[in-house]
């Protein structure tokens, strides 16, 4: 008894200090995440001569979501220069789209060429996002929306989107589903982000992934993926999960929930 509350009291700290860089005007991770903030920024004006900013900050200026920043932008675009994935799975309809599109517009037609998946449980933002989405854009992407489900993976419960294409996904950026069944509603139990684990668990090719600042999940796919593939960066308020194959993952019994 002792232990678990001795083990809460550790996470919920190192949530404060570590992960959400509070208190902000005293701790220097938060003081390294504005600096990185302002550098990403730059770094995303110089791209094509600032088209990529250009795109991005339209659609910005016209979106109800608030959950990116350059930050993110610039992390999602350098990875996937890095990375170069044949076939990505976004997981959370945004802003963040545009960038995902932008990559794939730029290596269509070469040996690298990407398809691009966005998908988002709920309806009122998906058809948003698909309303403000640059023109110009719009065929290097398939923005689809699916239900959220629930289920339990050995002691930990998991959600992710009902019914997605069959295929060969192998990078995959974590920002959605929602981590309750009502948003915010705390009488509603949290879940982890499980399309990861059911996405590895398909495949027969490492996937590698961009996790968001969820916390939870991250704490959650590090017990069930062996080995140390996943590392946070703190001055980004990411992590990057590096290449995993079905081995990798921890047996666990798997209970569908919905």
């Amino acid at each position: 008894m002792a232990s678990g509350i001795l083990g809460k009291g550790a996470n919920r700290l190192s949530s404060f200090l570590y992960y959400q860089a509070k208190p902000g005007f005293l701790n220097p991770i938060n003081f390294m995440r504005v600096l990185n903030r302002r550098r990403s920024e730059k770094l995303i004006r110089q791209v094509d001569g600032g088209k990529l900013y250009g795109l991005i900050n339209k659609t910005m200026e016209a979106s109800p979501s608030t959950g990116c920043d350059y930050s993110d932008y610039w992390m999602i675009y350098s990875t996937l220069v890095r990375v170069r994935p044949k076939c990505v799975l976004e997981c959370g309809s945004g802003v963040s789209s545009v960038v995902f599109a932008y990559y794939a517009a730029s290596v269509a037609g070469s040996e690298h060429e990407t398809q691009i998946i966005s998908v988002e449980e709920n309806l009122h933002y998906h058809e948003s996002i698909i309303a403000i989405f640059p023109d110009e854009l719009s065929s290097n992407i398939t923005f689809m929306q699916r239900d959220r489900v629930e289920a339990r993976y050995g002691t930990q419960q998991g959600c992710y989107y009902r019914d997605l294409p069959d295929l060969k996904f192998d990078f995959i950026f974590i920002d959605g589903p929602t981590d309750r069944r009502v948003w915010s509603d705390k009488s509603f139990p949290k879940c982890f982000n499980a399309d990861f684990l059911n996405i590895v668990r398909k495949s027969d090719h490492p996937v590698s992934a961009l996790l968001d600042q969820r916390i939870f999940t991250l704490r959650a796919l590090r017990s069930l993926i062996s080995g140390d593939r996943i590392t946070y960066l703190p001055t980004r308020a990411m992590a990057f999960i590096s290449g995993v194959t079905r081995r990798d993952l921890v047996e666990v019994e798997i209970l569908e929930l919905d």
